[in-house]
């Protein structure tokens, strides 16, 4: 697998491969730029570009995935994961801890328990003041409370961490669908970028990502990879 991303945001391009299994990228002015498949590890796909399936079939065979990014900033990403052979045990793991309630929540809690703390921890490190507590997301007895604790936790945190940057930036607080400011913008994509690189690694262990502890099952959602998100804030250095 490669180590580069490929971002196509023009509308009308052509993606398609040529006989040396290389990536062609045709702009509509006639502009052509070429790219070894196997140098990618993902293709960024936003607004209506020519995929052929075709190519897509290569991307599955040579460990590429593709991220399909709203048009006109509107719904949510798509992620095509190439496929892997199944570890079917660890599958089978996955599985047990999902369906047995006690299980499935204490590695929720697990989860925020990390965020808050690292988000804590991120804003100690510039010298912001904070009350997060991880401990909170113990308390909850549920998944519904328990995403409430971390949705209080998220807002405090952001409401701190955007005085780190200057008000031309217009960042205010964290909004998404479609993002209302630059900072936003970049957020929610590093963010799906983030969120690929980890729903990635989890496919190649054959984990279903579409099953998560914390994040409820939504049609086309990688769950599980947010759900390992959650401890790693972005940071602001």
């Amino acid at each position: 697998m490669g180590a580069m991303t490929l971002l196509v945001d023009r509308r009308g391009s052509v993606l398609k491969l040529n006989r040396a299994q290389a990536l062609c990228l045709t702009y509509p002015n006639g502009e052509e730029h070429r790219v070894g498949l196997y140098a990618l590890r993902r293709i960024v796909v936003q607004g209506n570009i020519n995929l052929p399936s075709d190519l897509l079939r290569e991307c599955e065979t040579a460990g590429v995935s593709v991220i399909l990014l709203p048009d006109r900033r509107k719904g949510n990403s798509v992620n095509l994961f190439p496929h892997v052979e199944s570890h079917f045990k660890l599958r089978q793991a996955q599985y047990r801890a999902y369906f047995d309630e006690a299980t499935r929540l204490s590695i929720a809690q697990k989860m925020v328990a990390g965020k808050i703390a690292a988000q804590s921890l991120c804003l100690s490190r510039h010298n912001l003041g904070c009350d997060l507590s991880s401990a909170h997301a113990y308390k909850a007895s549920n998944n519904e409370s328990l995403m409430g604790i971390e949705g209080s936790a998220t807002r405090a945190y952001f409401a701190k961490w955007r005085s780190l940057w200057d008000k031309a930036w217009g960042f205010k607080e964290r909004n998404r669908r479609p993002p209302r400011d630059p900072l936003n913008a970049l957020l929610s994509l590093s963010y799906t970028l983030a969120g690929n690189n980890v729903g990635q690694l989890l496919t190649g262990y054959g984990l279903d990502i579409s099953l998560g502890f914390l994040h409820v099952q939504v049609k086309g959602r990688p769950s599980l990879a947010l759900d390992l998100l959650e401890p790693f804030p972005l940071p602001s250095d």
